[in-house]
């Protein structure tokens, strides 16, 4: 079942004056018939800025190759006058699938529509061959040239790539690398494990913040989730996660001073990603942005099997009341919280897999744990009247390649339970979302 919430959200931006040269930006002047150039005193911005942030120098570099070229050129394309919205897209991918031995340079380009209705790919700046993608700073410069090249009423951010949400950069991956010296994890033999790096044709390629190789395959880079937050200089109107396990509480936490609402999977994601098609027209056509409607697109996409697999979640978050909710999830930890210690995780919904031998078991439903604590109705009550304010949708599948789906609340969070003490540590000194609520005293 989906469930939608209409509600209209007032975002101000304040941008410093800035001047443009911008031929199409002009009004007449009352007293004769010359164009003067307009100014930004006398007409505030109304164009709005997307950003496609498409890190894939890794196993999905294809993938995104196809998203940019394939679907998100063939659908909507604003046009280039100044009036008009801008679609810019950030891209860093391999010269060829697993060709990572062959550093290439990240490209920043606007697409457009020229006056005879052909798209044009105009390329804005080039970044020195080796640099990544996957690097705050280089978050960070990206997301100020676009503020400062492009002025407008607003900016909002698709993010594409690999991800694992909260946990440690690179404990996905290989969590006996972290973990203590015994023979086995999980109870599975130890072995170093690459995140479907290497591909052998056992399951559908999936999304896994971001991932980057470098020397071949012998380094792997990827940005902490509070580190990534920190990068982002502005707020945004909206960041979408076109990538896997990032729909936690302690992702919408984290980035609830940088964007004003996100949208995110609690599950892993397909490697076909997001409905590239028709975004377009939903976040830089005349009416929009609309970031409920690509939500819902990308359900429907899944949820049809047109895809080849039945397979997603996917809510859409208002940050805005993250702090209400962090009260009530501060109250009922408390008041729970032996019984959320001494839970069955497996009786707990889940939304992490046991994949290639290492079970990922560190995404599971916020209000789901809740009940399976023993909160009484007048606390569930109270905490759903919160969930509700910031839950504007959320919609999944009836399972997630094998995983039954029963609830899904719209928020994933850790459950110590069937963490680890090394998990255990990291989410105590790493997470704020943890220094707000004490999940892990």
């Amino acid at each position: 079942m989906t469930r939608i919430k209409l509600i209209w959200i007032a975002l101000c931006v304040a941008l410093a004056a800035a001047c443009n040269d911008d031929a199409e930006f002009r009004r007449s002047a009352s007293h004769d018939s010359r164009d003067v150039p307009q100014t930004r005193s006398d007409d505030p911005e109304t164009r709005r800025v997307l950003l496609l942030y498409s890190a894939g120098f890794n196993s999905l570099s294809s993938y995104l190759k196809e998203d940019i070229e394939d679907e998100l050129m063939s659908g909507y394309i604003p046009g280039d006058s100044r009036m008009e919205n801008v679609l810019l897209v950030f891209s860093k991918l391999t010269t060829a699938p697993r060709k990572y031995e062959i550093q290439t340079a990240p490209v920043l380009f606007r697409l457009y529509k020229d006056i005879k209705g052909n798209v044009v790919s105009d390329t804005l700046r080039t970044w020195p061959v080796g640099t990544r993608a996957v690097d705050t700073e280089v978050v960070r410069e990206v997301l100020t040239y676009v503020r400062e090249e492009f002025p407008a009423a607003g900016y909002g951010m698709i993010f594409s790539s690999h991800s694992t949400g909260w946990v440690p950069d690179g404990y996905y991956s290989d969590p006996s690398y972290f973990e203590g010296d015994d023979d086995t994890f999980w109870g599975a033999p130890r072995k170093l494990f690459r995140y479907r790096e290497i591909n052998d044709g056992s399951g559908p390629d999936v999304k896994s913040v971001g991932q980057e190789y470098a020397n071949g395959t012998s380094e792997s880079y990827e940005i902490d989730l509070e580190d990534f937050a920190a990068a982002i200089p502005y707020k945004l109107d909206y960041l979408i996660f076109d990538s896997c396990l990032m729909g936690g509480v302690e992702v919408a936490w984290a980035l609830r001073d940088k964007t004003f609402l996100v949208a995110f999977s609690q599950t892993e994601i397909l490697a076909q990603g997001m409905p590239y098609k028709t975004l377009g027209k939903s976040l830089v056509g005349p009416a929009g942005p609309d970031v409920a409607q690509v939500c819902k697109d990308y359900f429907e996409q899944y949820d049809s099997g047109s895809t080849g697999s039945r397979s997603a979640t996917i809510s859409l978050i208002d940050t805005s009341s993250m702090d209400e909710l962090a009260e009530i999830c501060a109250v009922l930890f408390d008041r729970y919280g032996s019984a959320i210690a001494a839970l069955n995780s497996r009786t707990v919904q889940c939304f992490g897999r046991n994949d290639h031998g290492v079970a990922h078991y560190w995404y599971f439903d916020l209000r789901d744990i809740l009940v399976k604590a023993g909160a009484n109705e007048s606390d569930l009550t109270e905490f759903d009247a919160v969930l509700e304010k910031v839950v504007l949708y959320s919609a999944h599948t009836p399972s997630f390649l094998g995983i039954v789906i029963n609830t899904n609340c719209g928020l994933s969070m850790y459950l110590p339970v069937a963490g680890s003490e090394y998990l255990d540590n990291f989410y105590r000194s790493s997470i704020s979302w943890n220094e707000a609520v004490s999940l892990v005293r």
